[in-house]
């Protein structure tokens, strides 16, 4: 005889997994990211989901990531071949706005994860940038909060597409990226015994008169190429990333 109620059928319901970070992986000093990655997602509710958990997202800091889980003592850890895979099956987003314009590109830190659906000015830009100083040794412009930096496209030095590992740690549109250090740091994994080819750097090679260009950044590293993205949409591409520690 059936007992169940009428007004009621069972069913199995599905617990969502919760993120607990697992490790702390210290890549330099001061700086730690928690581990495991979330996503995959798109860049906005990546960001959202990083944020929600009281971590920072990663814009520059992705430099030492990289550099220790290729380079480093411990590139063979479980946690840093993790991350190897995630760059060799798909990329990192890093939170940092790339705005290109005919006479460079000017990158933002972007703490909130808002992508392209703010509105940039180069006015406004230009008045965050004023009062800052150029980055040491280079013509990259850097805010006083160090928020924003602008590269400027008429030097030999500001280059998209193949290059050397040498020529990227000079490459002023990866050091408005990632800073100075960190372009090092890029060349240096590029240099790796992972990757069979030169790195390539992706942008937008606007021309005066055409529309500007609001992207975002990522970083790949498939097919024997690191790929430093600074031209990609921020809605229907799935990726993971790592949230950084306060």
């Amino acid at each position: 005889m059936k007992t169940q109620s009428k007004n009621y059928s069972p069913k199995i319901e599905k617990i969502p997994k919760v993120w607990i970070p697992d490790r702390k992986l210290w890549v330099a000093k001061g700086i730690a990211f928690a581990y495991p990655s979330f996503g995959p997602n798109n860049y906005q509710n990546l960001g959202k989901e990083i944020l929600s958990k009281g971590l920072k997202l990663p814009g520059k800091e992705y430099t030492s990531l990289l550099h220790a889980a290729y380079c480093s003592e411990l590139k063979d850890e479980p946690e840093f071949e993790d991350v190897r895979g995630i760059m060799r099956n798909i990329w990192l987003y890093a939170f940092l706005q790339d705005f290109w314009a005919d006479n460079g590109v000017y990158v933002i830190d972007d703490e909130y994860a808002r992508g392209r659906s703010e509105t940039i000015t180069i006015k406004g830009l230009e008045e965050r940038l004023r009062g800052g100083k150029e980055i040491k040794g280079t013509n990259v412009r850097i805010s006083n909060d160090k928020k924003v930096r602008f590269a400027p496209k008429e030097s030999d030095n500001y280059r998209l597409g193949e290059q050397t590992p040498e020529q990227l740690a000079r490459n002023y549109i990866v050091i408005a990226q990632y800073l100075k250090e960190g372009a090092e740091q890029l060349a240096e994994v590029s240099a790796s015994d992972t990757f069979r080819s030169n790195p390539y750097v992706y942008g937008l090679d606007i021309v005066e008169g055409q529309n500007l260009g609001l992207r975002v950044s990522a970083l790949g590293g498939y097919d024997g190429w690191l790929h430093v993205y600074g031209d990609f949409g921020d809605g229907g591409r799935y990726s993971h990333s790592f949230g950084v520690l306060k």
